[in-house]
């Protein structure tokens, strides 16, 4: 019975170790520039890994995006992602809000009117944001990459205008991960 118990111990303070190496030696800090991602331009973006375990994470992003001059489009990504996998490739699932500021209401995106682009037709919308992809980050920090398939469901319209209540999208994000300094 005693040789059970010490050898249950031994192996529940391995574990403890392990997990507790994983989440010491993680990088939890990554900034990135995204393109057609949850803003429908760019953006650029703050993450943070909010739970690390083995193969199983969470992180909490925010961003901002300004496209000015004939454009004048502004937009405020707030995301939580999960993502699974080992060591540096993992599958990502992600959902949050996004407020875009000045997207043409009809197209749910930016385009011509006569050679020029038209700030008068649009909308202020907030809308759901899903995200379905890839994501590569090493533990000990560097090069960041991720891929997704985004959707955006209209939830309310500012402006009171008509246009697409949904919006899909494949966003890009490329950025580098690193360690804050305590």
């Amino acid at each position: 019975m005693v040789k059970w118990i010490v050898l249950i111990s031994l192996f529940v303070s391995i574990q403890v170790v392990g997990q507790d190496t994983i989440i010491n030696t993680y990088q939890k800090n990554t900034a990135f520039v995204e393109i057609f991602g949850n803003t429908r331009t760019y953006s650029i973006n703050y993450d943070r890994l909010l739970i690390i375990k083995s193969k199983f994470k969470i992180s909490g992003r925010i961003g901002i995006s300004y496209l000015p001059f004939d454009f004048n489009i502004k937009g405020i990504p707030l995301e939580i992602n999960t993502f699974w996998g080992a060591q540096k490739e993992f599958f990502e699932i992600g959902f949050g809000l996004s407020y875009i500021d000045g997207l043409n209401k009809s197209e749910g995106g930016v385009s011509p009117q006569n050679g020029n682009y038209y700030s008068d037709d649009t909308s202020r919308t907030l809308y759901l944001s899903f995200r379905y992809g890839y994501r590569y980050q090493k533990p000990t920090g560097g090069f960041f990459f991720k891929i997704g398939l985004v959707t955006l469901i209209k939830i309310h319209d500012f402006s009171n205008t008509k246009g697409a209540n949904k919006i899909g999208s494949i966003g890009f994000g490329i950025g580098y991960n690193f360690k804050s300094t305590k």
